[in-house]
Formats: C-alpha cells, sequence, structure tokens
C-alpha cells in the first residue's frame, strides 16, 4: 500500500508527475508501515506548508491505485523481500523472534509479507484495505512548526475534515511460557554473533518510570561507553569491538538484549564475564555513583529528545498513538526523579533469570561444531 500510494493522485496521477509536485514544494518525505500503523512525514519549508498539506490529504485519501503502478510495485517489493532475507542479520532475527515468541505469533510476522502474497494482491484487494484503514476520521495529524494556528485550523478542516472513526482494533496475544532456548544457525561468516533475549516484566507504554528503570540497567550494563560490559570487554581484556545491551519494546511485552560479536577463540571468555557481570549486579546492585551517572544521563537525553520540529512531531504522534494524550519532557524527567538505586536492583533480579532466556548463536558450521562442545546451557 505505500508503495502504490506514490504512483498518482486524482490532480497528479503518475508516480513522476506527483514526485516533481513533492520536489517544487521543497517536500522532503519518509513513510513508513509497520504492523501497528502507517506513518507518513513530510519536513516542508513554511513557505509552501499549505499546499503541502493539501497533496499529503491527497496522497493519502485519493490514489488512483493504477494498474501499472500495481504491476511495477509488486516486482519492487519481491527484490525487497529477496534483498532483506538473503542477510544473515535477518534471518538471525527471525529466528530470535521465532524461538521466543513461538512460530506464527503475530509479533514474527514480516511486514513484507510473502512472495504467494505479493504475487496474489490485487487492485480490489488493495482498495477495499484503503477504504477500510485509510480516512481522515481513523487519522493522528501532528502539525509543528512556526504556524498561524487559526491557519492550520482552517486548512485542517478544509483538507481533513471527517468525523471521528472506529477505534483501532487492538491485537492481544497470550504472553508464551519462556524456558531456556538456545539456537544455532550456520553462515558463512567467521566471527560469532551472540545474542541472549530475556523477558521483561509487563511494560505499558505510560509506564515511564519501569521504563527508565530498564533504560538506566542498560546503560549501566552494556549500553554506555563506561558501562560494566564495555570495561570488561574492552579495557580489561580487549575481547570484543561490539558488546552490550539494549532493550526492545513489543505492543504487550518487552525484551532485554545481551549481545556481543566476536572471534571463536574469545567467545567463550566472554560468555563468562558477561555471567560474572549480571550476577555481581544481581548480588550487589550498582554503585550510588553508578546509579546518579545513569540518572543523570537520562535526565539529559529527554531534555534533548525534542530538539527539532521533526522529533516534536515524531513525539507526539508516538503519544497520542500508543497512550492517548501527550507527555512533556518535564513528565518524563518526574519518572526519573522517582527511581531509586533499589528500584534498578530489584528489577535486575527480577530480568536476569536466565532459566528464561533465548539464546542464538550465528557463526560459521565449523565454529558452531566446536561451540556445541562449550555447553553452554551449563554457563548460563
Amino acid at each position: 500500500m505505500e508503495h502504490v500510494l506514490a504512483h498518482g493522485t486524482k490532480n497528479y496521477p503518475s508516480f513522476t508527475q506527483l514526485s516533481l509536485k513533492e520536489e517544487e514544494l521543497g517536500i522532503s518525505a519518509s513513510h513508513k508501515v509497520g504492523g501497528a500503523n502507517s506513518k507518513f512525514s513530510l519536513r516542508v519549508p513554511k513557505e509552501t506548508f499549505s499546499e503541502a498539506l493539501s497533496l499529503l490529504s491527497e496522497f493519502t485519501f485519493s490514489p488512483v491505485f493504477s494498474k501499472e503502478g500495481i504491476e511495477r510495485e509488486r516486482k519492487i517489493i519481491l527484490q525487497e523481500y529477496l534483498d532483506h532475507w538473503d542477510s544473515p542479520d535477518n534471518r538471525f532475527f527471525f529466528h530470535l523472534l521465532e524461538s521466543y515468541w513461538g512460530k506464527n505469533h503475530p509479533y514474527t510476522l514480516d511486514p513484507r509479507g510473502v512472495p504467494e502474497a505479493i504475487k496474489d494482491i490485487t487492485r480490489e484487494d488493495l482498495i477495499l484495505a484503503h477504504q477500510k484503514y485509510y480516512s481522515p476520521g481513523r487519522m493522528i495529524l501532528v502539525i509543528v512548526g512556526d504556524l498561524d494556528p487559526n491557519l492550520v485550523k482552517k486548512k485542517i478542516t478544509e483538507y481533513f475534515h471527517q468525523p471521528k472513526g472506529k477505534e483501532n482494533l487492538k491485537a492481544t496475544s497470550k504472553l508464551p511460557k519462556f524456558f531456556k532456548k538456545i539456537f544455532f544457525q550456520e553462515e558463512n561468516i567467521n566471527q560469532v554473533a551472540f545474542t541472549s533475549w530475556l523477558p521483561l516484566f509487563r511494560l505499558r507504554a505510560d509506564d515511564w518510570k519501569k521504563r527508565y528503570t530498564v533504560a538506566m540497567i542498560s546503560h549501566l550494563l552494556g549500553s554506555s561507553r563506561r558501562s560494566r560490559l564495555a570495561i570488561s570487554l574492552r579495557e580489561r581484556e580487549p575481547l570484543a569491538y561490539s558488546a552490550g545491551s539494549t532493550f526492545i519494546i513489543f505492543p504487550e511485552g518487552a525484551v532485554f538484549r545481551i549481545g556481543f560479536s566476536a572471534s571463536l577463540e574469545n567467545t567463550a571468555r566472554i560468555i563468562e564475564i558477561i555471567k560474572e557481570e549480571i550476577e555481581k549486579v544481581k548480588k550487589e546492585g550498582f554503585t550510588q555513583k553508578e546509579f546518579l551517572s545513569a540518572q543523570k544521563f537520562c535526565m539529559y537525553q529527554i531534555s534533548m529528545s525534542n530538539d527539532s520540529v521533526w522529533s516534536v512531531a515524531e513525539n507526539l504522534v508516538d503519544d497520542l498513538f500508543w497512550r492517548k494524550r501527550i507527555y512533556l519532557p518535564d513528565d518524563l524527567q518526574t519518572a526519573v526523579k522517582k527511581i531509586s538505586n533499589k528500584d534498578l536492583t530489584e528489577a535486575a533480579r527480577e530480568i536476569f533469570d536466565f532459566n528464561k532466556a533465548t539464546i542464538g548463536i550465528m557463526s560459521s558450521p565449523e565454529n558452531i561444531k566446536s561451540l556445541k562442545k562449550l555447553n553452554l546451557g551449563q554457563i548460563f
């Protein structure tokens, strides 16, 4: 759908005409489609705002669905599909998703689809989907800039007015029962890629205290240049260039990720160090100096989170879509101030349960044979 919409509107009935009009108005566009929504983002000069807003409405709600454009994009999407799955990293991530959530879980479904479906989609299918999901009444529209509010209201009414549509249906599914799983993926690569996913407690989209608690743990354990893992794996023992932690949020559930890439001969020692550092955190927690440093870092990151009209717009639309209200930086900083060092220790003890870990290892067939002899299940 995203690709086909670019193939013309009533007033600009071809890809070329629509693209030239966007360039004429100085539009910088960024569109993406995921499992939850379609997002169309435009950055435009103040001088062409009204015309650009009109074009956004026409592009989104009045496409021509030309047969020629559909067939051209069908071929392009098939190439995108092949490009994506040709990457070992993408295949590895998919296997992590399947191992963690289970086969055919909604979170494992690729928005690109599968070749059979891509080949079978008809013009009528696209029109019906567009009529069902793409209407001004179902849209969240965010406009940020040095503009006259009265002009903005007038143009919104002119281009987008429609009664409020039905709320989007929420996809719900039960969380799987998590237990230790290890899989090996053979690829034609020399290095060893290691990733461990640990289930997080449910993270509501608006539970900022929990989200920043996890962010601070990740910062101190592996995502900052002075984290425990950075010091252990780059300074004390220079074993890995790429090693660290982060967390991934799904609509119903979240994952704490620990990973590294290294040579085969360093892999066992790196895994031992990761386990040692995590056990130390679970037993002793973080020092007060570490805690205050992470808290201060989060406060600064929040203060810079709205440093451009683009980032303000992105934050606002995410708030309205996922949380149904707007959160200002002060709201987030208030949540961070409520976090204690004890909160970090308690959360770390809950998170770092390797009996529930999904561990993926990708390397060459020869390296995989050697790694299987390490009995990684016993190390963790």
